[in-house]
């Protein structure tokens, strides 16, 4: 069946018919394409933005995790010296009972 069959048989409707199917199906396949595309480069700088929190983050776990391990030192350290600072109290209370 030629185009001038087509015309003569089922008119002119059906061939505006099928260029408006073709003419859908190219603009879906544009939008779709652009779609697309803007869906990825949103989801890359998403994706961008997520690692660049995730390092943050990572870096002040790790600031805070020394930041930690200082305090415990430290509280340690000041344990150590509570202790010596009641050691030596012990030997002047002995001191000061042993001269009465």
């Amino acid at each position: 069946m030629d185009l001038s069959g087509l015309l003569s048989e089922h008119g002119l409707g059906v061939v505006v018919i099928f260029v408006l199917f073709a003419a859908i199906a190219y603009f879906g396949r544009w939008f779709l394409n652009v779609y697309t595309y803007k869906l990825h480069n949103n989801f890359n700088e998403v994706l961008r933005e997520i690692n660049e929190m995730k390092d943050e983050i990572i870096e002040n776990n790790n600031k805070l995790y020394s930041i930690t391990e200082k305090l415990i030192s430290n509280q340690r350290l000041i344990q150590e010296d509570i202790n010596a600072i009641e050691s030596s109290l012990d030997t002047l209370l002995k001191y000061i009972k042993a001269d009465k």
